[in-house]
């Protein structure tokens, strides 16, 4: 070995931890040892190959904003649903922007069947667009059909009418939803003893931590 080769060595060793340091001696005696052509090979395949998808996974959700909770949120097919049935839903606020931008959108629907949602706790304050970019977060997480949207909402609300414990949060933090052009959030009071439902505009809901991320499947 050149005084340069180990000098280059010795430089980038100064940094390593005591720990970092025995694993390097472990290997550069299996370089050494009697195996040592099948040591470099395997290494070599190792490198080449680079993090392992388990890793790589738990790295994204690491930087992730999003904690998954729960990837087996059921909803149950409807065979018919009038969307007013849920603005007039006794124990249920609805406010007047919900009924602008998805109420006044969504129509009758029949045979609506049911599906798979995805649940996630914010990990740290956090804007819509910062949310929806999260790499974990699905490329279809939207809930695109107003008349859709609202029979889930209705009937994962009336699971939990009273503000019993469930897949919403029921102590006062946003349960999210994006849907079409909006973001919805509703909220349990325990005050009032009932459910709030509204929207905002997309991009500006500045979402506190703790609360609820729903997603499509």
């Amino acid at each position: 070995m050149s005084k340069d080769m180990l000098g280059s060595l010795v430089r980038a060793s100064v940094n390593l931890t005591q720990p970092q340091i025995n694993l390097t001696l472990d290997v550069i005696n299996r370089l050494v040892g009697k195996d040592r052509e099948h040591w470099e090979k395997s290494l070599k395949i190792f490198l080449r190959r680079g993090l392992s998808n388990e890793l790589q996974q738990r790295q994204t959700l690491e930087r992730s904003i999003l904690r998954p909770l729960n990837d087996n949120v059921q909803i149950a097919p409807v065979a018919s649903y009038d969307p007013s049935e849920f603005t007039t839903r006794l124990g249920l606020c609805v406010l007047h922007d919900f009924h602008l931008r998805i109420g006044s959108k969504a129509k009758p629907i029949k045979n609506l069947v049911g599906i798979t949602l995805l649940s996630y706790d914010l990990g740290k304050d956090a804007y819509d667009m910062e949310i929806k970019a999260d790499r974990i977060m699905p490329a279809n997480h939207m809930f695109e059909l107003e008349s859709e949207f609202v029979a889930y909402l209705d009937w994962m609300i009336f699971k939990q009418l009273n503000g019993e414990k469930g897949d919403l949060l029921n102590d006062g933090r946003w349960n999210i939803f994006y849907v079409a052009d909006c973001v919805t959030y509703a909220y349990w009071s325990s005050h009032h003893r009932k459910w709030t439902v509204s929207t905002w505009p997309l991009g500006f809901g500045l979402w506190s931590a703790g609360s609820r991320v729903f997603s499509r499947n």
